[in-house]
């Protein structure tokens, strides 16, 4: 029987691994069939969304496979079913509690001793002696969102976290969240759909955060919110987050912010990011955190590495909260380019990489506490760039409806580069406000103002993800 690997979700007294099925839409009783199918003593129906399109069932990977070895029952030989995926283990990449020194970490190694054709230079990158502790006006600030006017007024964001606390004198969102549902539990209100952690709290205040100190506004803080409550304290199901991008959708959301991902591929919440980013649809963007593994994984977090081939969805590393000018990648930002097989993707994410940066490391907001009042919390990570980044979108849409391929064309034309940074870093660079919003290109691109010890890491960086991809597809058959 095949390897079930740690990532993959386990349901019911069996500890089955989930097996997400695509219904035939076209087909009124594929739920009620699924339904049938999975009453049986070795397996069982987990959920069927909202729209009868999708179920997530649970059992032994026999039932997902086709051949002469499977049961007669098998998903893949059913009529009503259109196509399977795992279901994955999403998490939010913890925020980095205590950054370290620089001596922690010791530079990667090329599989084999196969020599690499750059160097990882650390002498531009940020480790704790490097970084200060800074407000959220300093973030603002660093993306100059306080130059322009736009504040996001009738712009909606959902955020996609692991809930939002509110506090009982609306000194933080006010009334601007519009809608929230628990995709863990199934139920509705925000008054369901709290954060255990701090974490989507943290990353809505940084989006639209608006108390009267304007030290810890938000990038857009005029904006609206949708709270998708997709991960509970362990983390989540890759379906529930899949069903928290279309709920976004239909529910007006104009960008969405995803500071959470997987070391392991998601085709499932890859295909709802691109059906959402259609051209006819309402959302203009998917901000979506790199993740925090730079010294251990490596590359960026799932669905981020699928960033790259999808208009409008961008993935988002972090960098020192400074101008692009002063600015540094930080130690734990993941790169690019993905391997595209250690994420078990059989290299469809070979490409991925981040697309921009913004400020992640060390930064103070303002977020309600569990008796109603408020207090600061400080959080590094990529999980703290990609809200910022999607409140500069934000205050770019307040009085334009842009495509998604708009959105991504402007960020890549008026980012600003970052000198002590590498383009596998922090992509076109960081997404000024200013620039944004009035289309202002910079005279150089990333790559062309990138210091001599940036460069040798976009070597290095690019020359290990080629050898990984010639020696991991070993790997990925025999693990499974």
């Amino acid at each position: 029987m095949a390897t079930v690997p740690s990532a993959i979700n386990r349901y019911g007294s069996g500890g089955w691994p989930g097996i997400i099925v695509q219904l035939d839409a076209d087909d009124s009783s594929a739920a009620d069939a699924i339904r049938d199918w999975a009453d049986a003593d070795d397996r069982h129906l987990v959920d069927v969304d909202g729209q009868g399109n999708r179920a997530l069932v649970a059992a032994p990977l026999d039932y997902a496979a086709a051949g002469l070895a499977s049961p007669s029952d098998a998903l893949p030989g059913l009529d009503y079913v259109e196509g399977l995926a795992m279901d994955v283990q999403m998490t939010r990449p913890d925020p980095v509690g205590q950054l370290a020194e620089q001596g922690a970490f010791s530079a990667p190694e090329a599989p084999f001793n196969i020599p690499l054709d750059g160097a990882f230079d650390q002498s531009d990158v940020a480790y704790s002696g490097d970084v200060q502790q800074s407000t959220m006006a300093d973030a603002r600030a660093a993306l100059n969102a306080d130059s322009v006017s736009a504040t996001g007024s009738g712009v909606t964001v959902a955020v996609l976290d692991d809930g939002v606390d509110v506090a009982s004198d609306s000194s933080v969102f006010g009334s601007r969240i519009s809608a929230a549902k628990n995709f863990v539990s199934g139920e509705t209100g925000i008054s369901n759909a709290g954060s255990a952690s701090g974490h989507g709290t943290w990353v809505a205040s940084a989006i639209a955060g608006n108390p009267s100190d304007s030290t810890y506004q938000g990038v857009s803080p005029a904006a609206s919110l949708l709270v998708g409550k997709v991960l509970g304290e362990g983390g989540g199901s890759s379906h529930d987050v899949a069903k928290g991008v279309r709920w976004a959708d239909r529910n007006g959301a104009d960008v969405i912010n995803m500071s959470l991902g997987s070391h392991l591929y998601s085709p499932e919440v890859v295909d709802a990011i691109e059906e959402v980013l259609d051209e006819d649809g309402d959302v203009s963007a998917v901000m979506i955190a790199a993740g925090n593994s730079r010294q251990t994984t490596r590359w960026v977090d799932s669905p981020a590495s699928s960033a790259t081939d999808i208009e409008g969805a961008l993935a988002v590393g972090a960098t020192t909260v400074d101008p692009p000018a002063e600015a540094q990648s930080v130690y734990f930002s993941s790169v690019g380019t993905h391997d595209g097989y250690t994420d078990r993707s059989a290299g469809k994410t070979r490409k991925g990489t981040v697309e921009v940066a913004a400020p992640g490391a060390q930064i103070e907001a303002l977020v309600p506490t569990s008796d109603g009042g408020t207090t600061t919390s400080s959080k590094s990570g990529t999980s703290m760039a990609s809200p910022l980044a999607a409140g500069v979108v934000a205050l770019g849409i307040e009085s334009a409806s842009w495509t998604p391929s708009e959105v991504e064309q402007r960020l890549s034309d008026t980012a600003q580069p970052v000198p002590a940074a590498g383009v596998t870093e922090v992509g076109w660079g960081v997404p000024l406000a200013d620039n944004f919003l009035n289309g202002t290109n910079p005279d150089k691109s990333q790559a062309d103002v990138r210091s001599d010890a940036a460069a040798a890491r976009d070597a290095a960086n690019r020359s290990l993800s080629g050898n990984q991809s010639n020696l991991a597809p070993l790997r990925f058959l025999i693990d499974l």
